[in-house]
């Protein structure tokens, strides 16, 4: 900016006196002190984003992370720069990283973003978590393509909930569909083993098909297994035929599960000594197949209890937990129903033996409904 100011000298001659200045932006200064600048900003907007996020050169390298990239790999800095997508100085940092890598090659050949879903253990965690990823492109001035930016955000419980959804809305399709107790036992057993269970059995109490209250003799239980399903072919995993009856004692976990109308998760070592005592042939089977986590859910139908399901898992590695609690007593609710004034012999209430052949064994990490929740960015 120019500014002209008049002057008259000694002799009466005029002058104009002529200064310039030059103008800055306004920018409003802080409190604290000077503003930082843009470059500063931009790092620290970057670092305090709490969604996880990095950088990839176009072969793939990561060049930069931010803290919450860190902070959901449970790995520093200095292990994850460096390293392709999936990869990090310790080890992988997610197991399915091939499509994922696929997709940033996919970014960096086509300018196009993706979106894909990343499942993953992150550290600390129980069970499996997924990510909606996101891989949009990175380019200079000219257009050029330089890399590729990833973001994610954990959508863990929508994932869930949507294959929980799908999993009960199917279930209402298949469970249920006769009055036959053997047949609606082995479809509930059928269902959990397509979608979360490694084995499952039904247990019906056998007082129940008689017709007679839920009670217990001399204080033991005695169920009739009913149906039983397992990824593997003719359920080796199973000590009790179908059809046979056998008895818990009432203060065992079944007996907890059907006095207190709820399910439990267990760990198998915490219940494996109870198992050796009261049947050794069932605790030799938890060790012969690796069986890890065990759930016992009580059977709800027109207010009835009429039995109970066991579930077990040892070709997935993840335990079960709460969320798969919570989808098993669901589908609980859909089990077999004794319906009065029909014995139960009569509607066929034993086994189903011949009605399904074996299905076929499924991957030992193999989804069930959809992809098992993975972990981490």
């Amino acid at each position: 900016m120019r500014r002209g100011q008049p002057l008259v000298g000694t002799a009466g001659d005029a002058y104009w006196f002529l200064t310039v200045a030059r103008l800055e932006p306004y920018a409003p200064s802080p409190s604290d002190g000077d503003a930082p600048d843009t470059a500063l900003l931009k790092q620290w907007a970057l670092d305090q984003l709490p969604l996880p996020m990095a950088l990839y050169d176009r072969a793939g390298v990561r060049v930069e992370i931010n803290a919450a990239m860190t902070r959901e790999t449970g790995k520093p800095d200095h292990e994850l720069l460096g390293w392709p997508m999936g990869h990090s100085a310790s080890g992988r940092t997610f197991a399915d990283s091939r499509g994922v890598a696929e997709a940033l090659r996919q970014v960096v050949a086509t300018g196009e973003p993706v979106t894909t879903e990343l499942h993953g253990m992150g550290p600390g965690d129980a069970a499996r978590r997924v990510w909606l990823l996101s891989l949009y492109p990175v380019r200079d001035p000219g257009g050029r393509i330089c890399g590729v930016s990833a973001a994610a955000v954990d959508t863990t419980e929508q994932f869930r909930a949507r294959r929980r959804m799908a999993i009960l809305y199917g279930a209402g399709l298949r469970i249920g569909t006769t009055l036959d107790l053997g047949r609606t036992a082995d479809e509930l057993a059928e269902v959990s083993t397509d979608h979360f269970a490694d084995f499952a059995v039904v247990d019906l109490l056998d007082s129940v098909l008689r017709g007679e209250e839920s009670t217990a003799r001399n204080r033991m239980l005695v169920l009739r297994r009913t149906a039983q399903r397992s990824v593997l072919p003719e359920c080796p995993e199973s000590v009790v035929a179908l059809g046979a009856t056998y008895t818990y004692p009432e203060n065992s976990p079944p007996g907890h599960a059907l006095a207190a109308g709820h399910g439990a998760v267990h760990r198998t070592k915490d219940i494996l000594r109870w198992w050796e005592e009261t049947s050794p042939e069932r605790g030799r089977s938890i060790r012969t197949y690796g069986i890890h986590s065990v759930m016992t859910v009580p059977l709800r139908a027109r207010g009835v209890t009429p039995g109970l399901a066991l579930f077990f898992r040892h070709r997935t590695p993840d335990p079960f937990d709460e969320e798969d609690l919570r989808l098993a007593e669901e589908l609980g609710h859909h089990g077999p129903a004794v319906h009065g004034g029909t014995h139960p012999g009569r509607r066929g209430p034993g086994p189903r033996r011949t009605a399904h052949p074996p299905r076929r064994p499924r991957a030992a990490h193999g989804p069930r409904g959809g992809h098992r929740p993975r972990r981490s960015p």
